[in-house]
């Protein structure tokens, strides 16, 4: 009897132990395939496709509309997209949002540079809850946006020929970029071309206007400004020999700002860590530096620092905050009717020896350039705090926080849409 009751202790103990067990490794399990798909997001390839392959045109059948579809097995929540066409033979007629390209229905951003035949369109999905999914399985695929095109006038006899692509590099400031829940997707858009036949003969010159997205943001378009392709800043020439003989002065500086929806006392912050320049009106740099502003009641910011030995001349400032795009500065007291339309033209700031105050605070500091910043609003901005609704995580507050009142929620995305009308910073 003894013999028997050890016997069935030792199974049921035996068969704990087993669960157990069992229930730690589908828990480590779990853990491991949870995190190990997330860290995939950057190696799934989402493709990206024309339409049609080929395009004819003919003054008897002018104009065309071509599809951009996004093939992929996961959900998307935005993109931008790179186009070139060929302007000696093609006019860009403009954007058309039928249903079929409806997916990602808001139209953030359109960049259109007529001049070098070039085209960048950001579009997000404003909900989080809706990521977009490929409307069939065994399509995977949905359209993005419909491009409208035009054959250009020509006496010539002859056909003339040309090519509608992706751009694979960078255009401007514009770059690739496809979102998703879990982070950023590689855009595959490799050899992918339509070729364009135009004949002969008069074309019209105007069309039936497509159709607006309504959610598109309507503001005029920055030149963007051309990248370095190393990806080295360009070096600065030396001061000429007359410039070192210029008087230098000692100067100490109080300084006063606005951030974009920062109203009052904010509730999480202290003070703003902020990169401050000065500048010849050449562009020539005389000092850099991070300045601690520190708020006041009514929505201003502070700061005070002192300059040692700087030429008594012009200059411009900027001014560039830690979620914040850059803003370049001429005079001591600017002013603006509508936030961030203030535009810098000839630097006429003067430092004068001792005490000087600059009063920055009736133009706004436009926030949305998110750590890591690059000197653009861009789609994973935009999705970064769209995503992140209701967060009071630490981590997420430090980058999408932009009126630092602690929570991340649709004032900080009403604050980065608005900023979108400008989009990049004002550079030196």
């Amino acid at each position: 009897m003894y013999n028997l009751r050890q016997t069935i202790k030792s199974t049921i103990k035996k068969t704990l132990l087993g669960v157990i067990a069992l229930a730690v490794s589908v828990t480590v399990l779990g853990f491991f395939y949870q995190y190990s798909q997330k860290s995939k997001a950057s190696m799934i390839a989402i493709d990206f496709k024309f339409s049609q392959t080929n395009i004819d045109l003919s003054p008897e059948n002018p104009t065309k509309q071509l599809d951009i579809e996004i093939f992929g097995p996961n959900k998307i929540s935005g993109a931008t997209i790179l186009v070139s066409y060929p302007k000696d033979i093609l006019k860009f007629d403009g954007f058309e949002m039928p249903d079929i390209c409806s997916g990602l229905d808001q139209t953030v951003k359109t960049v259109i540079n007529e001049d070098l035949g070039q085209i960048a369109v950001t579009k997000v999905k404003p909900s989080a809850e809706d990521d977009i999914l490929p409307p069939k399985p065994e399509q995977q695929f949905f359209c993005f946006i419909r491009l409208a095109f035009r054959g250009i006038t020509s006496t010539s006899s002859e056909i003339r020929k040309g090519e509608i692509q992706f751009i694979a590099g960078p255009v401007g400031t514009y770059e690739w970029e496809v979102v998703g829940p879990d982070g950023a997707y590689t855009p595959n858009y490799a050899d992918q071309k339509v070729a364009i036949t135009v004949s002969s003969g008069t074309y019209p010159t105007t069309t039936p206007t497509p159709t607006v997205d309504p959610n598109e943001t309507q503001t005029p378009s920055p030149t963007p400004t051309p990248l370095s392709t190393t990806g080295i800043p360009p070096e600065t020439s030396p001061e000429p020999v007359s410039q070192i003989l210029e008087q230098r002065i000692d100067a100490k500086a109080n300084y006063r700002i606005k951030f974009q929806g920062i109203t009052g006392q904010p509730k999480n912050t202290s003070s703003i860590d902020t990169k401050l320049g000065i500048y010849r009106a050449n562009g020539v740099q005389i000092d850099t530096r991070s300045v601690s502003f520190t708020p006041q009641a009514d929505g201003t910011w502070v700061a005070d620092t002192e300059y040692k030995n700087i030429p008594n001349i012009d200059y411009y400032i900027t001014i560039k905050g830690p979620k914040h795009l850059q803003k370049k500065i001429c005079e001591t007291n600017p002013k603006e009717t509508v936030s961030g339309t203030y535009r810098c033209k000839d630097g006429k700031i003067k430092f004068k020896k001792g005490n000087n105050t600059f009063d920055f605070s009736q133009i706004y500091m436009l926030a949305g350039d998110i750590p890591l910043q690059n000197g653009i609003i861009d789609a994973v901005d935009i999705i970064y705090i769209r995503s992140n609704f209701g967060s009071q995580s630490a981590e997420v507050i430090a980058r999408g926080d932009l009126n630092y009142d602690g929570i991340v929620d649709s004032q900080d995305y009403t604050i980065i849409l608005n900023a979108l009308s400008f989009k990049y910073d004002e550079t030196e």
